[in-house]
């Protein structure tokens, strides 16, 4: 399961430098600018689209959310022919989009350091297109959400865990 995050990338010194260090704001904007050259080789177990796709089904991203949008989430460089990025919408509620972060990323809800969680949602709109914040998380109310469990089940199917 681990594979489906280990891409093999040709890595430019500006993107192994933001990667490779704490500075997650800096790296999505790296990876949402474009390049002229794909750098990603995605492993064949890629799991991105399968994912993005059940989001799609379920009602959590627009049916229009282009893959290579989505991938930049897991820190795959956007071509320059897939510009301007634009931000996935998220179109449940914040609490299901903390919850879905924290479980790809493994981090649980409260696993990331100030300010990866922000960098982040950079990544995201809600489904007006304004940009979104969370506030800290209540995982007991998260049970309570049919959504939850259809997200869950999607994780589980897709990536394994949830």
């Amino acid at each position: 399961m681990e594979d489906w995050f280990n891409y093999d990338i040709d890595y430019s010194s500006e993107y192994r430098e933001a990667s490779l260090g704490n500075d997650f704001y800096r790296f999505m904007e790296i990876c949402k600018q474009g390049t002229l050259l794909p750098f990603a080789q995605l492993p064949p177990n890629d799991k991105t689209a399968e994912l993005l796709d059940k989001l799609k089904e379920n009602g959590f991203v627009p049916k229009d959310t282009k893959l290579a949008h989505f991938r930049v989430l897991f820190g795959i460089l956007l071509c320059f022919d897939d510009t301007p990025f634009r931000p996935i919408r998220w179109l449940k509620n914040k609490q299901l989009l903390r919850y879905f972060i924290c479980e790809i990323f493994s981090r649980g809800l409260d696993g990331f350091k100030r300010g990866q969680l922000a960098a982040i949602l950079t990544l995201f709109a809600d489904k007006h297109g304004e940009k979104i914040t969370v506030i800290k998380s209540d995982a007991g109310q998260l049970k309570y959400s049919a959504d939850h469990e259809k997200l869950k089940e999607v994780l589980i199917k897709v990536i394994g865990k949830g």
